[in-house]
């Protein structure tokens, strides 16, 4: 099927996820019309993306350095706590 033009609809499924008026969403991730998206799985987020730019996410890894809830840190072993000397290292 070959179609032009444009669809409107205010509910559907396309490829497994579903779609609202205002949300494309499927599994435990949702994308919103704001332009924000999250997972969530059991009640507890797992990561956001924001549409000001903010990234959060409980966990993870950037440019060779672990992130957690309380430290940062490389497999050189420096690491930077949030509860050593009122967050500064």
């Amino acid at each position: 099927m070959t179609l032009d033009g444009n669809i409107y609809a205010s509910g559907g499924k396309i490829g497994g996820w579903n779609i609202t008026d205002s949300t494309l969403y499927g599994g435990n991730v949702v994308i919103d019309s704001a332009g924000n998206m999250r997972c969530t799985i059991s009640n507890d987020l797992r990561w956001a993306l924001t549409n000001d730019g903010l990234i959060r996410a409980k966990q993870g890894y950037i440019a060779g350095w672990h992130i957690d809830e309380e430290s940062i840190w490389n497999d050189s072993g420096t690491t930077l706590n949030t509860n050593l000397n009122n967050g500064h290292y």
